[in-house]
């Protein structure tokens, strides 16, 4: 009996002990549904804003509009038709290629600047810009380091920690700044890749969901605004493809001889040919936003190179790891 006693005394226990932590299960569910504010969205919806307690730090007066306008859009997002995303640049430059000559075509203002460009600059551009999207999409770094050119140096992005900072100016005193780089965006890229919101499953490339901009700006712009201007003219899509919330990517990857004012443009050392584009895309959480990428043209190398990658609008995505190209 006595024994019969301790596991029937074990059972009660652990009977306890489950339910009571069923009830904070559910407890800390409904504390997170029903403790979510109520944001009214800019076509007149009322809708309970989860990214604040997936997230954090967004649940201030200060961030209402920028809330509103996330849940606005998300409900836009969510009704464009999606194409697979893939990790392989073949795949990806195939189908980033489709739309490019798609955009390039229904926009006369593209004209001027492709008029700079030399013959095969489009085809060089889509095959930038596949991997770019394969990357972003979870291209593992180990593939995207093969997939450089010759030409292609690694570089101390600006958005390194102050810590990382200080390691790649120690190495580089002593002769090994490119490995201590190396290891750096690789363990950068581990954190990043792990998250479920840098990893995408799928690309809005119809005429919706996308859109591109070719032009001339001058060579003292590091940023460019030609695809920014063009959406000024219309704020819902001011609205939908860039937004008032921006994060960007540690950008590693420049031209061994110098970046970006030094790089010759299209008018001597003035003027410089930009692409820019924007797609909407979704991650593995369910998350859709806009995907941002800009590529300026090099005259010397008859190349384009990757500028800069930001995921723009989402709450919830620009409070996770930042991506590394």
């Amino acid at each position: 009996m006595p024994v019969q006693g301790t596991l029937r005394q074990k059972r009660v226990v652990a009977s306890l002990a489950i339910g009571v932590a069923f009830a904070l299960i559910a407890t800390w569910m409904a504390w997170r549904y029903f403790g979510a504010p109520i944001i009214t969205t800019l076509d007149g919806r009322e809708v309970r804003d989860l990214s604040v307690a997936e997230v954090g730090g967004w649940a201030g007066d200060e961030y209402t509009e920028i809330r509103r306008e996330y849940l606005t859009n998300l409900e836009q997002y969510k009704q464009l038709p999606l194409e697979p995303a893939s990790v392989e640049p073949e795949r990806a430059t195939r189908t980033v290629g489709v739309m490019i000559d798609r955009e390039l075509a229904a926009d006369s203002r593209n004209e001027k600047a492709l008029s700079r460009l030399p013959r095969g600059a489009i085809d060089d551009l889509k095959g930038r810009a596949g991997l770019a999207l394969a990357r972003a999409s979870g291209m593992p770094a180990g593939e995207y380091l093969k997939q450089q050119d010759a030409d292609t140096a690694l570089v101390a992005p600006p958005t390194l920690s102050a810590e990382d900072a200080r390691a790649v100016a120690v190495a580089t005193e002593r002769g090994a700044g490119a490995e201590e780089l190396a290891q750096i965006f690789l363990e950068l890229s581990r954190d990043a890749e792990a998250h479920e919101a840098n990893r995408l499953v799928g690309w809005a490339m119809d005429a919706s969901g996308s859109r591109i901009a070719v032009g001339i700006e001058p060579v003292a712009e590091t940023v460019p605004n030609t695809l920014l201007n063009r959406l000024l003219d219309d704020p819902e899509q001011k609205r939908l493809f860039r937004g008032a919330l921006s994060q960007g990517s540690h950008m590693f990857h420049a031209p061994s001889d110098g970046w970006p004012g030094q790089l010759p443009g299209v008018n001597g050392p003035r003027d410089r040919v930009w692409f820019e584009m924007a797609v909407v895309v979704e991650n593995e959480a369910g998350d859709r936003f806009p995907l941002w990428m800009s590529f300026a043209y090099d005259d010397k190398r008859s190349r384009w190179w990757l500028t800069g990658v930001y995921r723009l609008v989402s709450i919830r995505v620009t409070a996770a790891p930042p991506l590394v190209f």
